[in-house]
């Protein structure tokens, strides 16, 4: 609540912006991070003779000024455990304002320019266990874990602002990420209807020193969600989260004006499109997608040049999350500088708005992906038919009947991830409220909850499994 007035009352007067950046001057520096590790509970399922072997990394919330990462090892049962320092707040807001106050006061947004907390939507760790990239909208927090360290991509990012996508993308030796960026200007043109698509640069950066080079530049839309490097490393496929209806919903509260919403959900949502681009030639090309594409990416364990678009139906409006329609994943083949729609799942009860887990049992590959509100579905990767589909918890159901979409319930019971085990027999689901692992082989759900610290949460964003 407090965030939304701040966004209400700061969008409406660049005096209160300005008196904001006066009065948050305090000093904070940046300094390196520091490291924990904590043993916990032995799983009570430990005698039975099966490996468990999922390391997985969660990031938690911003506590002050600091970055709290943890690497769940459930194997070995111990947490490791690095908390960073965010950039300078004073600095951050001089700059944004420096920034910002040429244009109109409602490019403010407190949720995407506050440079120094910002909060990350995924921490992830490179293969070899070296480095924990997390992308924060203005900048790139780099944990360099052999020599406990916290460095900042781009060195001057106070300078020039350029926005980043949500989740970077390892190189298939860990050395390097891959990312994607549009300067504040593009971003404001975007916002003011003076052009759809904007100019995006791709980057590849060291991660020991922080040396990059920029593959290419691309003509694509903002907000980019994810960029994802195929295993042979010859393709990044790029995508947004762009979630344009039709029909804009109405300025008032769903509770004031519900046949507003309704109209705008009979329009829809405009549907989207990826890019892939060949690293090798620098060429890159578009494919239309039926759905919007606020998704996410896996590519297939034995082909490279396969990989699976996670989509769904969804609007962000004013902190609410809008179910507008069914999810779909499709499958989809790079093949001579086009991309092509193969396969695709999709049902009446499917509303996924998480990222899903591609993954191989039994000589055979899957998709794992929770279902809202309280489901978890398994998937056929080669006739991309439902295999099995799972209760997992008891949580609010979903109500179409007043607006035609529903709003996504808010639930601790509700599993917004799914990580699979080395072997694929155990698929690890996590919520707010704690952890499940589903057995492939028993079908039977176990509720870790007991098993980890108290102060141990999956916090915001996408819990990843190390080197993914």
């Amino acid at each position: 609540m407090i965030t939304y007035l701040l966004k209400r009352y700061l969008h409406k007067s660049i005096l209160l912006q300005r008196i904001l950046g006066l009065f948050l001057t305090f000093k904070v520096k940046p300094a390196n991070c520091e490291e924990d590790r904590v043993i916990f509970t032995k799983t009570p399922f430990a005698k039975k003779e099966f490996t468990f072997d999922l390391k997985l990394v969660v990031s938690d919330k911003i506590k002050g000024n600091a970055r709290i990462i943890r690497l769940i090892d459930f194997k070995n049962n111990e947490i490791y455990q690095w908390k960073t320092k965010c950039p300078p707040l004073n600095k951050c807001i001089r700059s944004l304002y420096r920034n910002i106050s040429p244009y109109k006061a409602r490019y403010f947004d407190v949720g995407a320019f506050f440079y120094g907390i910002k909060k990350e939507h995924s921490a992830h760790m490179n293969i070899t266990g070296t480095y924990i990239c997390v992308t924060c909208g203005f900048y790139i927090q780099i944990i360099d874990v052999l020599g406990i360290k916290s460095r900042i991509f781009p060195g001057n990012y106070l300078d020039q602002v350029w926005m980043y996508c949500d989740t970077s993308s390892f190189s298939s030796d860990g050395q390097y990420c891959y990312t994607v960026r549009w300067t504040l200007e593009d971003q404001i043109g975007i916002i003011d209807n003076h052009c759809t698509d904007i100019n995006c640069q791709i980057l590849k950066v060291k991660l020991d020193n922080l040396e990059y080079e920029v593959l290419g530049n691309v003509k694509y839309t903002d907000c980019i969600h994810q960029i994802c490097c195929s295993p042979d490393e010859k393709h990044l496929v790029i995508t947004s989260f762009k979630q344009d209806l039709y029909l804009p919903y109405p300025r008032q509260s769903i509770y004031l004006n519900p046949k507003g919403y309704q109209k705008s959900h009979e329009k829809g949502i405009k549907p989207g499109k990826i890019l892939t681009f060949d690293i090798m030639t620098k060429e890159y090309w578009y494919t239309s997608i039926p759905n919007p594409v606020p998704a996410h990416i896996e590519f297939d364990p034995k082909l490279p040049n396969v990989f699976y678009l996670s989509t769904h139906n969804m609007k962000t409006y004013q902190s609410t999350l809008f179910l507008e329609g069914n999810g779909a994943i499709y499958k989809l083949r790079i093949d001579q500088y086009a991309t092509y729609i193969t396969g695709c799942y999709q049902d009446g009860e499917f509303y996924r708005i998480t990222q899903p887990e591609v993954f191989e049992y039994d000589k055979k590959t899957y998709i794992a992906v929770t279902n809202t509100p309280d489901k978890l579905d398994i998937i056929d990767c080669e006739k991309m038919d439902l295999k099995k589909r799972i209760i997992v918890s008891k949580s609010p159901g979903l109500n179409f009947s007043r607006l035609g979409s529903a709003l996504a319930p808010e639930s601790k019971n509700i599993y917004f991830s799914s990580n699979a085990s080395e072997h694929g027999r155990y698929i690890l689901l996590g919520s707010y409220g704690g952890f499940k692992l589903y057995d492939m082989d028993t079908e039977q759900l176990i509720d870790l909850k007991s098993i980890l610290p108290q102060n141990t949460t999956l916090g915001l964003g996408h819990p990843r499994k190390k080197g993914s």
